[in-house]
């Protein structure tokens, strides 16, 4: 049965011309509503259609479901009285950056100053029953991003969402309709149980959830085009997903970004009809050859390291060693001769004594051993090292080898400081911002960083740079994050081009900007910058930023590869793997041949992905349970999250695809190793019969273990299990105070639940007081179906005797605060 889902972007009356196409007034938005319920449409929200697809529903009556883009302010003005009047819920897709600001995005409509919804507007709406979904944090065209950056506009989106409303959204919308398998891919993997493209179509039930149809609503769909709509006669249902048109249109839109050159298209179209990723190009590394700042002993036997003019300073080097540990025979070597230039301070024998655990005459290789890296740090801070202090509070308060100690870092970086030390100085500053071993003063450890900045130290320079793009730190200074970058890359730091190269490539506190990142990374490269390089060569095959130049391109990458860079050589192995037909075959068999190489060079990324084209029969000679060990290799290194991704990868698809025995087994494994979520999941499998038979008691002590590892949610569903006897005898008093004291610290959901379950005779008679109590809580938090739920009560006589002025009290409350959220959001935001 086709579903017609209608998709709004404005309600209104004015607006640029440019944007003309995207505003529906409201009369034509209530007759276009009033028109489709009178061909017997109910409507429902996009989670109430997902319920409805699945198996265990049947569709009964035709459905239909009005869904709204980006989160404009006139949702609230022009949408929502149409809504209530009809009775009609809706989905509003939510673009999270520009929430209580502007929608700049649309500066090329002439309507970049167009307002937004505020987060006190989204609480109040979806507090009165529309449904919040994700739509991205930047509203960019998803399917010209890589990975990292599809994963960071769709992650981040679902997070704010899931911190300003209480709960994480389950809906998705692609900005402009744009995606591709690989977009998609990370879309489900975030959580989310649908998403929407345009496509101008109907919908059906057995279309992929990922990439449902829409019909894009306008003020020229009157009622007699909306009968041919819905009757099919004037609209395609579910077309297919990047068909031969789309993809064109992908390459255009590049093309269009003004990467026009002849020889240049037929690889950038390649990239754009499969999507283009690449794995970690915004880890900062500044040379093939890097070596850890704390060591000289990882380079290569026949380079020597530099003299060590001070005993202290040899003892740090020694700290160092004890800290990092892992060297070995030829390292070893390379340490005697290096102490041996101490001549001038001391002689062999006392160096002998100074350094006895290298035994060098074995070349034993020093084990871990952070307990005697801080003795021997104290020492060299007596011979009077100020670095041995600074690295004292490092190893407190950044590394992971001892148990985190802020107070005593602050403290040697407090007497690094004194004795004229500018980097203990530095990390005081950053420690008073984050109020870390003291208390926190924002405005001083700024002050400090900017004299610092000024006195010409660059690693202050980088630092302010973080903080300024930090809302939880200060006012967001994009271009004073920029002019700090800029100055320690003047400077010499190769990792302040890469960070400014990033900030302009995605975007987010900034609007992207694809010339000024290739600059930086052009200058990065230059400085001998790996991640610099990777960036140059892809926006040369890309066209960003610069004219596009694929053979130069596709040579730098060959080149870094060759050399033995891993995120290179996995960019090499993700464009063939991605070919685009007609124009760059897919060769799969090359494809693997470089993930192989990554993964002989470490490169977990490599196995997994080499895992996943074998589960999908990609390979010849390979086979699915092939690629599920290698999957569970690379998850060797990070059980809690590989292990998580192979369940999530096995219960993808519909439900009879699923490998049950095998999602369990892999959710099992990455509880076992600490994953909360993994044990969130576990307890929804056990319990749910569709799965399987249900395994109650499984399912609780799973919710139990996630939220005893900190997640609400599971704490809320253990309380529900405990009161219905769900895997345990029943204990609704212990049941209902685990909700209680959750409820207690704010969660409006749980207030909510708590009603409900005190107002249901099945588990108990009726409270009457403590359901009045738990709706008044949830009320006072801002839910406003709770002030609803409330004037039912006394209206109907529901557990209380009949009380119209109470239950009209209670109406004009829910109305006074959605006219609050409507007419003066600022007011609402500071309540």
């Amino acid at each position: 049965m086709p579903i017609p889902i209608l998709m709004y972007h404005s309600i209104g009356e004015d607006c640029a011309p440019a944007y003309r196409r995207w505003m529906v007034t409201p009369a034509r938005f209530e007759a276009q509503l009033k028109a489709v319920m009178s061909y017997g449409y109910r409507f429902v929200t996009m989670s109430e259609l997902m319920k409805i697809r699945s198996d265990t529903f049947r569709v009964s009556e035709p459905i239909a479901a009005i869904t709204f883009d980006d989160g404009l302010a006139d949702f609230a003005s022009g949408a929502v009285p149409v809504l209530e009047r009809l009775g009609i819920p809706a989905t509003l897709f939510v673009a999270t950056g520009y929430i209580g600001e502007t929608a700049r995005w649309l500066a090329d409509l002439d309507e970049g100053n167009r307002p937004m919804l505020s987060k006190a507007d989204l609480r109040a709406l979806a507090g009165s029953g529309i449904e919040c979904g994700g739509h991205t944090h930047t509203h960019p065209q998803l399917d010209l991003l890589d990975e990292s950056a599809v994963a960071y506009e769709v992650t981040t989106s679902r997070n704010l969402l899931s911190d300003w409303l209480g709960q994480a959204p389950i809906s998705f919308a692609y900005p402009h309709g744009y995606s591709t398998q690989r977009v998609r891919d990370i879309v489900a993997r975030a959580g989310f149980l649908s998403a929407c493209r345009v496509a101008h179509a109907l919908s059906a039930l057995d279309e992929d959830p990922y990439a449902l149809s829409r019909i894009i609503a306008t003020e020229d769909i009157d009622e007699a085009r909306l009968e041919r709509i819905l009757d099919g006669d004037d609209i395609r249902t579910a077309p297919p997903l990047d068909s031969v048109p789309i993809r064109a249109w992908r390459l255009f839109r590049w093309v269009q970004s003004g990467a026009w050159r002849p020889a240049a298209l037929l690889f950038g179209a390649a990239l754009m009809f499969a999507g283009h990723s690449t794995d970690g190009a915004a880890q900062s590394r500044s040379s093939l050859s890097q070596i850890s700042p704390y060591s000289v002993f990882s380079t290569s036997p026949s380079t020597r390291p530099p003299v060590v003019e001070t005993a202290g300073a040899a003892l740090i080097e020694l700290a160092d060693l004890y800290r990092d540990g892992g060297i070995g025979h030829t390292d070893a070597v390379i340490a005697r001769d290096y102490y041996s230039t101490l001549t001038h301070e001391a002689d062999d024998q006392t160096i002998a004594v100074v350094l006895p655990p290298l035994h060098f005459a074995q070349a034993a290789p020093v084990e871990l051993n952070p307990a005697g890296a801080q003795g021997i740090y104290l020492d060299a801070a007596a011979a009077g090292e100020t670095l041995a202090l600074v690295r004292l509070g490092d190893l407190l308060s950044q590394d992971d080898i001892v148990e985190r100690d802020y107070t005593r870092a602050f403290f040697y970086y407090a007497r690094a400081a004194l004795l004229g030390d500018p980097t203990g100085e530095l990390r005081m500053a950053e420690m008073q911002i984050l109020g870390q071993g003291t208390s926190r003063n924002i405005e001083e450890g700024m002050a400090t960083l900017e004299r610092l900045m000024a006195a010409g130290e660059s690693a202050a320079m980088i630092s302010l740079a973080q903080f300024k793009l930090d809302p939880s730190i200060t006012e967001p200074d994009p271009l004073g994050a920029v002019a700090a970058y800029m100055a320690a890359g003047e400077a010499g730091r190769v990792d302040a081009w890469e960070r400014l190269g990033t900030l302009y490539r995605y975007g987010g506190p900034i609007q992207p900007d694809p010339t000024a990142a290739y600059e930086a990374f052009s200058r990065a490269a230059e400085l001998g910058s790996v991640t610099g390089s990777i960036a140059v060569a892809e926006a040369l095959v890309l066209g960003q930023g610069v004219a596009r130049d694929t053979a130069t391109g596709i040579q730098m990458l060959e080149d870094l590869a060759a050399a033995g860079d891993i995120d290179a050589t996995l960019s090499l192995a993700d464009l063939l793997a991605s070919g685009a037909e007609g124009v760059m075959p897919r060769d799969l068999e090359s494809a693997a041949a470089y993930y192989r190489q990554a993964a002989t060079e470490g490169s977990n990324t490599a196995n997994r992905r080499l895992g996943v084209l074998m589960m999908e029969g990609a390979l010849d000679g390979n086979t699915r349970e092939e690629g599920l060990a290698l999957l569970e290799d690379a998850a060797q290194a990070d059980p809690a999250q590989g292990y998580y991704e192979i369940g999530d990868l096995l219960t993808r698809g519909d439900q009879d695809e699923w490998d049950l025995p095998g999602a369990i087994s892999a959710f099992e494994q990455s509880a076992q190793a600490g994953n909360a979520y993994a044990m969130l999941r576990l307890g929804y499998l056990y319990r749910d019969p569709e799965a399987g038979t249900p395994d109650l008691e499984a399912s609780l002590e799973s919710f139990k273990s996630a939220a005893d590892n900190g997640l609400d949610v599971a704490d809320q569903e253990v309380g529900i299990m405990l009161a219905y006897g769900q895997g345990t005898p029943a204990d609704v008093a212990g049941g209902l105070a685990r909700i209680r004291a959750l409820a207690e610290t704010g969660d409006i959901g749980a207030w909510m639940t708590l009603g409900d379950m005190l107002s249901d005779p099945e588990l108990m008679p009726p409270d009457a007081p403590g359901v009045i109590e738990a709706f008044e809580q949830a009320a006072a938090l801002g839910h406003i179906d709770a002030l609803i739920r409330l004037g039912d009560i006394h209206r109907d006589g529901i557990l209380v005797a009949a009380d119209g002025a109470a239950a009209q009290s209670y109406y004009e409350r829910a109305a006074e605060k959605l006219l609050e959220a409507l007419d003066d959001p600022a007011e609402i935001m500071a309540e």
